[in-house]
């Protein structure tokens, strides 16, 4: 069989894995689904935004908001701790397929087949086609790769598209020094440096990469100098756009610092950072593709000693670098989401696919071998292919979500212009405004529970509460829920009545309610 072909029936099962929730509304009764309803609904606002308030009214920033406000209060819902270039994206296929959840899902998923597709031929270009074959297979099939192949997210798909692309034409230019290489690396490193931060360390692991190992060609400044000036001008670009939208760079540092250690300097030890990613690997990339990436990595590093390159290992080691240098810089944030350290998979992918064909090499040449790689890549890849089936959640009927039917009773109820103060969990604020259409003020109602003041932190004319345990998904402990809701119960009765609106009791509150 032609490798193009066994290439396209790799993606058309890549695909078919990551389309599994293609067309499932965001919801959040678990933690990966709050990190996916959340990061779907919170971009997929922000898209809206660019659709109905235009680029200039956004200034191209990302606004997080629904109904109607001035253009002078978009300035209060800005998100500036990423750049804006996903919340861009977004809003180009809302134009043209309209608002929705599958068409927001539609931009990573493309993205992550295009990576498929740019992986293979950055591998074969490296290592062959045999072994460029096998990691895309594993690629295709990693569970990682697949279950957030479709997250709608700023770190998503299209920033691993970005990031093989960029090592792709890097690699193309340091073995063979043309000029339009270099221009496509620049003009790619441009681009993916607008679509999110993890570019920035991609350019140190290529600066590195040709620092060890400059070639035949010998070391050319057109790198080691142009690389890094390019990177920095973009990063201080990106800096004083979100300066100059927020007033400061106090957001972004503070970001920062809740990323890397969290709250407090001992929040996000490494103990726990160690513990959290040893989980993920084994869940996510799983112990067989660990064990041979394993191998193939250390076998390269001994081959290097006696100045013996093994094919494919160079790209593999920079897609580790970025990956690790991610997690690690920003741990915090590493110990909270699993998919964090995703840009390990194309690197754990070729590293695997070098140890597979080098095992199937000991059945001997050319049909053997051939015949031992398909195998065990086949064995390999099918593996992976069903853990990731297994990781996502049984899907939920539309017409029964509790955040579409919340979202349609909050529109009903209240005018496009208005605010409604709704009792919760804070992860759920973009769900909310995705579907009520509304700006909706999130207030935590375990704060609220414990210091009694939830009318203070009314915002607006309307407050919702959910209706019932069974009505709200986040909430499993009805000794915790039932204590709280009787509480807000009372609380809201003494200046409101409350009419059921779907899964919610909504209250009408005076303008200025009375504490108690």
């Amino acid at each position: 069989m032609r490798p193009l072909v066994i290439l396209c029936v790799l993606v058309v099962v890549g695909t078919t894995l990551r389309m599994v929730d293609f067309d499932q509304p965001w919801h959040n009764e678990a933690h990966t689904q709050g990190l996916k309803g959340f990061g779907g609904a919170l971009y997929g606002n922000i898209g809206r935004n660019h659709v109905r308030y235009g680029y200039v009214a956004t200034r191209g920033a990302m606004v997080n908001c629904g109904g109607q406000r001035t253009v002078a209060e978009l300035a209060n819902h800005r998100y500036v701790n990423h750049p804006p270039l996903v919340g861009i994206l977004l809003s180009l296929s809302f134009h043209s397929f309209g608002v929705s959840e599958t068409s927001a899902r539609a931009v990573p998923i493309v993205a992550s087949v295009l990576a498929m597709i740019v992986l293979f031929f950055a591998v074969r270009a490296a290592a062959g086609v045999v072994i460029a074959l096998l990691a895309t297979a594993f690629f295709a099939t990693m569970p990682m790769a697949v279950y957030y192949g479709g997250f709608v997210e700023v770190q998503g798909s299209q920033v691993m598209l970005a990031v093989i692309a960029i090592a792709a034409i890097y690699f193309r230019w340091h073995e063979t020094r043309r000029r339009a290489w270099l221009v496509g690396l620049f003009a790619a490193v441009v681009v993916g440096a607008f679509l999110d931060w993890p570019v920035y360390l991609l350019a140190v692991a290529l600066w590195l990469h040709h620092l060890v190992a400059p070639g035949t060609h010998g070391r050319r400044r057109a790198i080691w100098l142009g690389l890094p000036m390019v990177a920095i001008l973009c990063f201080a670009a990106n800096v004083a756009y979100a300066s100059l939208l927020s007033g400061g760079i106090g957001q972004l540092l503070l970001a920062f610092t809740l990323e890397n250690q969290g709250a407090s300097a001992d929040a996000a030890g490494w103990g726990a950072w160690w513990d959290a990613n040893r989980g993920y690997a084994l869940g996510m990339y799983g112990a067989p593709v660990l064990a041979l990436a394993g191998l193939a990595l250390l076998g390269s590093a001994i081959a290097s000693l006696s100045r013996r390159v093994v094919p494919g290992a160079a790209l593999a080691f920079v897609f580790i670098a970025t990956g690790l240098l991610y997690s690690t810089i920003f741990r915090k944030g590493a110990i909270l989401h699993e998919y964090w350290s995703q840009h390990l998979s194309p690197g754990l992918a070729i590293a695997a696919a070098i140890a597979v064909w080098a095992a199937a090499r000991a059945f001997g040449t050319g049909r053997g071998r051939i015949v031992a790689a398909a195998v065990g890549g086949v064995a390999l890849a099918g593996w992976l292919g069903w853990e990731s089936w297994q990781r996502y959640e049984p899907r939920i009927e539309r017409e029964s979500s509790y955040y579409v039917r919340a979202g349609a009773a909050l529109r009903d109820a209240s005018a496009p212009e208005e605010v409604v103060t709704i009792v919760g969990n804070l992860g759920e604020q973009p769900i909310y405004t995705f579907y009520a259409d509304r700006t909706i003020h999130l207030v935590d109602a375990r704060v609220a529970f414990e210091s009694g003041d939830l009318p203070a932190r009314i915002r607006g004319r309307w407050v919702a509460i959910p209706r019932s345990l069974t009505d709200h998904p986040i909430w499993h402990d009805e000794l915790v829920f039932e204590p709280v809701r009787k509480h807000f119960e009372d609380l809201l009765g003494h200046v409101a009545e409350p009419t059921v609106a779907g899964p919610l009791l909504l209250y009408r509150v005076p303008a200025a309610p009375p504490t108690r």
